[in-house]
């Protein structure tokens, strides 16, 4: 799937669609769902549960290509949220076959730090995690790296260890790569591309604005 924004071509790069999954809004009951039309046929089931989609969105400028969250990641260790965990998707293969090496990403946009969009930050080879996007800024927000990066290892909660885990193995190699370009507040990226803060879902939670030709 693609789509334009001015001389700006956006193309999704789908890692895996969970059919449902209510779980993740509670409250969206399929008495509530039902009543929001614009849902179906893409976003819900016809009965009314929630699906959801796991993808990178790779926003390609006339002067920079960038990718937007990396998903999960394939064979990562995301016990007990086994749903998630030991991933075998074809989503390298399907980036490369949309015309992206991942050579050519000129920079990683992270809106936050969970493990569902930082996975492929990085790649297994030859037994150690190294970027996958080797020649890319990964830019976040600081209050992301604060959080997930200061996890108290004797923590008892499985999302916390899970995050722990998360880090080491998706942020961690691109830190000591020195790839990591933390930000703070609105931050233009590259020409007609920008970040802007919308915490709540996590601290440094950032959107991405897109403009090319009078377009966003």
């Amino acid at each position: 799937m693609h789509w334009k924004v001015g001389d700006t071509k956006i193309t999704k790069v789908t890692e895996i669609v969970y059919p449902e999954f209510s779980d993740v809004i509670p409250a969206a009951t399929p008495d509530v769902v039902k009543k929001v039309g614009w849902l179906f046929p893409h976003f819900v089931t016809p009965e009314g549960a929630l699906s959801l989609s796991i993808h990178s969105l790779i926003v390609d400028t006339p002067g920079a290509t960038l990718i937007v969250d990396t998903c999960i990641g394939n064979g990562r260790d995301r016990d007990p949220f086994e749903v998630m965990s030991q991933l075998s998707t074809s989503y390298l293969e399907d980036m490369k076959g949309a015309g992206y090496d991942p050579d050519g990403i000129d920079y990683v946009l992270c809106t936050h730090l969970h493990l569902d969009h930082v996975g492929w930050n990085t790649q297994l080879v030859d037994g150690k995690y190294v970027p996958t996007f080797p020649n890319a800024s990964y830019l976040m927000d600081q209050k992301e790296l604060d959080l997930f990066g200061n996890i108290d290892e004797n923590t008892e909660e499985d999302f916390f260890k899970i995050q722990r885990r998360v880090f080491e193995d998706s942020m961690q190699p691109v830190i000591d790569a020195g790839l990591t370009k933390p930000v703070q507040g609105p931050t233009d990226v590259c020409d007609g591309v920008r970040l802007i803060a919308t915490p709540g879902h996590t601290p440094g939670h950032c959107s991405v604005i897109v403009e090319s030709k009078g377009e966003s």
